[in-house]
């Protein structure tokens, strides 16, 4: 890709080299709205083709393992308890019920996560065997563009699950959004908005799971 009738290079000064046309014609447009000097945070499709082209075509290995650790601690698998909890419980399983019953299909992860029903198991869900085998399967076989979306959503939402059903097509952004934010979101309307706090933080949430779901859908076009 080209600015300026010179070759485009990422911050580690890698040629951006880009998988599609559609790809550098949305980092294209980003810069074209850059004035006087560069914003790099109104520029999400460059800092996630930066990302994936300085770091994870650098080590695949470890973000593919540092995508999979969110497994056993997803945030999807911890609802709140059905007693003292009822309204969040319920905001909860509309979310996240859909997404488990997905990754529970044959032709994704096979079975159902492990749900703590109101426990605190920290980074210890004891999730089926056959399912974390399929889920790494699943993950190794993502190439550096996915695997990029992948790590960005998934650490947005904090669930690889939320990540995994992005990825397979079955979440849209707007559904990936709302099942990353439930908690945060339910304080928010207990307690009400932090400006400067709250605010940037949604702002953030749905800059980078939008910009994830955006790339995807420019990998499947010419």
């Amino acid at each position: 890709m080209t600015l300026d009738s010179r070759t485009l290079k990422t911050p580690a000064k890698n040629t951006l080299a880009l998988p599609t046309a559609c790809l550098a014609h949305g980092i294209s447009v980003e810069w074209d709205y850059q004035a006087s000097h560069i914003e790099p945070n109104s520029m999400p499709l460059m800092i996630l083709a930066s990302t994936a082209l300085d770091q994870v075509a650098t080590d695949f290995d470890y973000v593919r393992e540092n995508c999979l650790k969110y497994l056993h601690n997803d945030t999807t698998c911890y609802f709140a308890d059905a007693k003292d909890e009822r309204i969040l419980r319920r905001k909860q399983k509309a979310a996240w019920d859909p997404v488990h019953e997905f990754v529970a299909r044959e032709e994704v992860l096979g079975a159902a996560p492990y749900v703590s029903d109101g426990e605190l198991l920290l980074g210890n869900l004891k999730h089926p065997e056959a399912m974390v085998s399929r889920a790494r399967e699943l993950v190794w076989g993502y190439d550096v563009w996915q695997l990029t979306a992948l790590q960005s959503i998934t650490m947005e939402a904090k669930s690889l699950l939320v990540g995994i059903a992005v990825l397979e097509g079955f979440l849209s952004a707007d559904a990936a959004v709302v099942a990353s934010r439930i908690e945060e979101e339910f304080q928010v309307e207990q307690w009400g908005l932090v400006e400067g706090g709250h605010d940037m933080d949604q702002l953030n949430n749905d800059v980078q799971i939008r910009a994830a779901k955006v790339m995807l859908d420019m990998l499947e076009c010419p």
